[in-house]
């Protein structure tokens, strides 16, 4: 518990204190000062009764020299008195009569010897000067029963004050040492009635918090708080009670719901099952639509460009003027049968990737000799290569273990690589076919082109069914973008991997391997 109840009641104290201390030093200060003071006058009054009493007539006051003397041994006799002034009033006119400074008598001073010439009381002023206070008492002058005057006694304050001063330090020691101890005494016995008990009934919440129902508050008081310790331990055995009731409730409820649980955990399985089996269903078919969107849109367009070109030539050849000139006629029987086999390799590309994708391709696996195989790609692709204005390198490694393939499948796969780095091979660029043996177990075809490469944001959907690299139907290199897939899904058929390395500008190299027949047994 944090002690901020000991902070507001030290603050509480000490604010209540200080005041009463402040209020009594003030009072007691203040009742000192005003009896010194009133002390003073009265010494001033009896100064001037002294004087008085040595003023029988009005012969005696204008003996100036006696006078004289009698004002000197007042100041002489009391240390504290600056000058003694006799003023004489002539038809109610201030006349200084003896003084040792006539310049003195201003107009307050005028004032208030009149003031208590005409009402017959003495009167009393306090001045601040450079050096001390001054304080001013003015007593009427009686002579015979009659005012005729007044005494002006200037007395310095400089004593008194300080004596004051004194008094003052005195009392602000004892005001903070007697302040202190009785914050010390009433802290303490706040803390021991009021504190203590708080913090042992919130010791109480404490335990109850960390369920101890055990727990008792002791406190021996008949006051509030000795009522509020009774009410929190009634109310900890009532708590204790119910927490009983409340356990042997859950226990036949926490059977009931485990048996609830498990068979709503059961459900909720096989709803996660089914929902993940429709999420990848309907992952699968909008995969499947978009592939078969794009597919309808490429199809479209690559079976239309052959199918116009043969319309079109069949169109002219059935004209007179072609019948008539063979050379002619030849010449448009070669298109014909030139876009006739494109048409042709387009549908068989369609039909093989469904039959992949389907899983009922069927391969004539038979025993090969991979230099037969070579031989075959080189008089063949030898041909495409260069009418593309592109060098060909063909390299075999010699005594190569037999593969078991089918032959036409492996050349079909080879082919595709080839003519897919004819597309993207400019003039003067180089295409090789490399075949050797990568370990006892399998042989490596390569087929590397010095071509545009393949950026690096498409080589992850490079062997995606449908999807080629230039996607538009505007693009250079026609195809339906069912080559490479057909190239991976023939190569893992025949037991083998394929892959490729590529950079944006300096070409790409394809790879692939094929398990040796020894391998195979």
């Amino acid at each position: 518990m944090k002690p901020r109840l000991q902070l507001k009641i030290i603050g509480i104290v000490f604010i209540v204190s200080f005041f009463i201390f402040s209020t009594l030093s003030y009072i007691h200060i203040r009742t000192y000062k005003e009896d010194m003071e009133t002390s003073f006058v009265n010494r001033a009054s009896s100064i001037a009764q002294s004087l008085d009493a040595g003023i029988e007539t009005k012969t005696d006051i204008e003996d100036r020299e006696t006078l004289l003397l009698l004002i000197q041994k007042q100041i002489w006799l009391d240390p504290d008195i600056l000058d003694i002034n006799i003023n004489l009033f002539q038809e109610d006119i201030l006349k200084v009569y003896l003084s040792s400074d006539l310049n003195k008598i201003d107009q307050e001073a005028e004032k208030i010897n009149f003031e208590s010439y005409t009402q017959d009381m003495i009167l009393n002023k306090i001045t601040e000067t450079e050096k001390a206070r001054v304080l001013t008492v003015v007593t009427p002058i009686h002579v015979s029963g009659k005012i005729v005057g007044t005494y002006q006694i200037d007395i310095t304050l400089e004593n008194i004050d300080k004596k004051i001063n004194r008094e003052l330090q005195t009392t602000l020691i004892t005001f903070f040492i007697l302040l202190f101890l009785f914050i010390l005494i009433l802290f303490f016995f706040l803390k021991r009635i009021i504190v203590n008990p708080i913090y042992t009934i919130n010791e109480g919440f404490e335990a109850v918090k960390k369920d101890k129902l055990d727990f008792r508050v002791n406190i021996n008081s008949n006051d509030e708080i000795g009522v509020l310790a009774d009410s929190f331990n009634q109310m900890i055995e009532i708590l204790a009670a119910s927490r009983k009731q409340l356990k042997e409730y859950s226990r036949n409820l926490e059977k009931k719901v485990k048996e609830r649980t498990k068979e709503l955990e059961k459900r909720d399985r096989e709803l996660i099952k089914i929902n993940k089996k429709l999420e990848e269903a309907n992952q699968k078919l909008m995969k499947l639509d978009k592939e078969k969107n794009e597919f309808i849109s490429i199809a479209a367009h690559e079976l239309k460009t052959p199918l116009t070109s043969i319309k079109g030539f069949a169109q002219l050849m059935n004209t007179n003027k072609v019948m008539k000139d063979k050379k002619k006629l030849r010449h448009y029987l070669k298109l014909v049968n030139k876009n006739t086999i494109r048409l042709y390799n387009i549908i068989l590309d369609i039909v093989d990737s469904s039959r992949l994708s389907l899983g009922k391709l069927n391969l004539d696996i038979e025993e090969v000799d991979i230099r037969k195989i070579f031989n075959e790609v080189k008089n063949n692709m030898k041909i495409v290569i260069k009418e593309g204005g592109i060098e060909p390198v063909f390299e075999l490694e010699e005594n190569l273990p037999k593969i078991r393939v089918d032959p036409g499948r492996l050349l079909q796969v080879i082919r595709n690589l080839i003519v897919n780095a004819t597309h993207f091979t400019s003039r003067g660029g180089k295409i090789s076919f490399k075949v050797h043996k990568k370990n006892n177990k399998f042989v490596q075809f390569e087929v590397k082109d010095t071509g545009e490469g393949i950026p690096k944001d498409k080589q992850d959907k490079i062997f995606s069914r449908f999807y080629q690299v230039d996607a538009s139907l505007s693009r250079k290199v026609k195809g339906s973008g069912l080559g490479l897939s057909i190239c991976k899904g023939l190569v893992e058929l025949m037991g083998g991997k394929i892959w490729f390395e590529s950079k944006e500008g300096k070409g790409t190299t394809f790879y692939f391997t094929i398990p040796t027949s020894n391998c195979l047994k």
